[in-house]
């Protein structure tokens, strides 16, 4: 999916790829970004992009795609070492399929990287034994620092984990009563996280003023929305289609923690799995009823199925041996592997941009036809760009021309050069804001979605003002 198009997918790629672009042209790191504190992702890219001689999509897909294939591997090796090889695959075939890990291994930003680096510190924290050797010990500071670096909520999620182990540990000692000598997570070590995490937000990024102001705003809306697909093109059935897929691997996940309960938890790492689980699924269903969604985005559904892949593979396996005739046994597991499947790949999360339950789908790319246009009119005109807001990440970080968002029916003068993608506008929501937010470096706006697929923009731009570029679904007005 992600070399189906010829340029970045999502909306933050385009960001990230500005910083690269800028690493690569002037020799260092650009002081102008946020992500100038997190530097990580962008040196790799363009440490990749320098050495193969390649674009900078092609490098963000083969060095940071690869870093999360890879990662995979832990979750094998954490299934193989809590129960059994066939745990394992199972496990691993489950988070490869998510939609989550689908969509952050094409939509590629820092979190994408920061999603790999912590599925091997869990593994690192998880392998006990191995921690004996000082080597390791090193390796998982090193890791522990560099995703600090890397990504804000992929070191947030390392700390919850880890904390969560800690906590699991201290609850297996009352459980059982008996100290395997398994653990060695400490409280220093957890301290270690959260003070190096809340230091380097507070005194070297700024990023903790964000997160109170975020916080802030999300106590004080009124919505309660959580993202599975856009309410708006997507009717009320579509999208609990989303959903099941997140339910199955729910509901899996329950039934191998009470397998486990049931045969007496010998291993303090399956109660951390159950505890890391439980809690983080908590936060993000609660959070949504208490009005704090944008803290704690979907992105968390990424983390989650990493941590509890094993026990819905557990699952999975109790619930197929239930049957005693091994055909049935075969085909269920089939089944359920091919319903995990088919919701991951089809919905809106892992493909937005052609997901199988609406006629209409918001593709956050742009095409051969699209790039061709754009980059003919950044050739003969330099001054403002109205757009949609999309096409106006091209304009802004590709042909550094200044932007100004699209809305209907704002037909000011000083919109410069509008450019409309007239299909994309019919057929996609655009935002139409209500209210600036741009407080103490919260930027934004609050917007209302509406859907434009019955106004005549030759019509309405036509009449006004004169078209100076039309292609097959390019029109410019000037």
């Amino acid at each position: 999916m992600y070399f189906q198009y010829p340029n970045y997918i999502g909306v933050d790629a385009w960001y990230h790829s500005a910083i690269i672009s800028d690493i690569i042209e002037f020799g260092h790191l650009p002081i102008d970004y946020t992500y100038s504190k997190y530097p990580i992702m962008h040196l790799l890219v363009s440490i990749g992009s320098l050495i193969s001689n390649i674009t900078i999509k092609n490098s963000m897909g083969f060095t940071v795609g690869l870093f999360e294939i890879i990662s995979l591997i832990y979750v094998f090796l954490i299934g193989r070492s809590i129960s059994s090889i066939k745990i394992g695959i199972l496990a691993t075939f489950l988070v490869a399929v998510s939609s989550y890990h689908i969509s952050w291994g094409y939509y590629i930003i820092p979190m994408s990287l920061g999603l790999s680096v912590f599925s091997t510190i869990f593994y690192l924290l998880f392998r006990k034994k191995s921690l004996l050797l000082p080597r390791f010990k090193i390796i998982t500071l090193l890791l522990i620092f560099l995703i600090i670096i890397t990504h804000t909520l992929s070191t947030a999620v390392t700390w919850l984990f880890a904390a969560l182990l800690y906590v699991s540990d201290k609850l297996y000692l009352i459980y059982s009563k008996k100290d395997l000598g398994l653990s060695l997570i400490s409280l220093s070590l957890v301290l270690v996280v959260l003070t190096s995490m809340l230091g380097y937000w507070m005194y070297a990024t700024g990023f903790i003023g964000y997160v109170s102001l975020a916080i802030k705003s999300s106590l004080t809306t009124s919505e309660i929305s959580p993202i599975v697909a856009n309410p708006l093109i997507v009717n009320a059935i579509e999208r609990q289609l989303n959903r099941i897929e997140l339910l199955l691997f729910i509901g899996f996940t329950i039934i191998g923690s009470l397998f486990w309960l049931s045969e007496g938890i010998d291993d303090p790492r399956k109660l951390t799995l159950m505890v890391s689980g439980a809690v983080i699924t908590l936060l993000l269903f609660f959070s949504i009823f208490i009005g704090i969604d944008s803290a704690l985005p979907d992105r968390w559904y990424a983390f989650l199925y990493v941590i509890i892949a094993n026990i819905s593979a557990v699952g999975i396996i109790y619930f197929v041996n239930s049957f005693k005739n091994d055909n049935l046994m075969v085909f269920s597991l089939v089944i359920i592997m091919a319903l995990f499947t088919a919701f991951a790949i089809t919905g809106a999360a892992a493909n937005g941009g052609s997901a199988a339950y609406s006629e209409v789908q918001i593709k956050e790319s742009l095409t051969e036809s699209d790039l061709h246009s754009y980059n003919t009119l950044s050739r003969i005109y330099h001054g403002k760009v109205t757009t949609d807001a999309y096409s106006g990440l091209y304009f802004n970080y590709k042909a550094k021309l200044p932007t100004k968002n699209f809305e209907p029916y704002n037909l000011t003068n000083d919109h410069g050069l509008t450019i409309l993608r007239i299909n994309y506008l019919k057929n996609n929501p655009v935002s139409s804001p209500v209210a600036d937010i741009n407080q103490q470096g919260y930027g934004g706006y609050e917007a209302t979605l509406i859907l434009l697929n019955d106004v005549d923009f030759e019509s309405l731009y036509g009449n006004s003002y004169s078209k100076i570029y039309d292609s097959r679904d390019i029109s410019g007005f000037y």
